[in-house]
């Protein structure tokens, strides 16, 4: 089985709004704190313009973070492709 390892967060909670991302760092705040996911799982954050807030976690760590409810909460907004 796949387990996606980059997902799409596009509503936001605790008073964040979607111009907040335009700071790198404030999107690693909202990840950690908000979303709940720890640093060493956390590889990037991106804002990507009419899309979203884009979560990458460490693949090479998959094993370690599948079974973690921060991890589950993430799967609703799994990154699809689009061709």
């Amino acid at each position: 089985m796949n387990y996606p390892s980059e997902f799409i967060i596009t509503e936001f909670t605790d008073g964040y709004v979607e111009e907040d991302f335009l700071f790198h760092e404030l999107g690693f705040e909202y990840a950690l704190d908000i979303l709940e996911i720890p640093d060493e799982f956390l590889e990037d954050v991106e804002y990507i313009a009419d899309e979203g807030l884009k979560i990458y976690l460490d693949e090479r760590k998959i094993e370690e973070y599948i079974g973690m409810d921060w991890y589950y909460n993430l799967l609703p907004y799994e990154a699809k492709l689009t061709i």
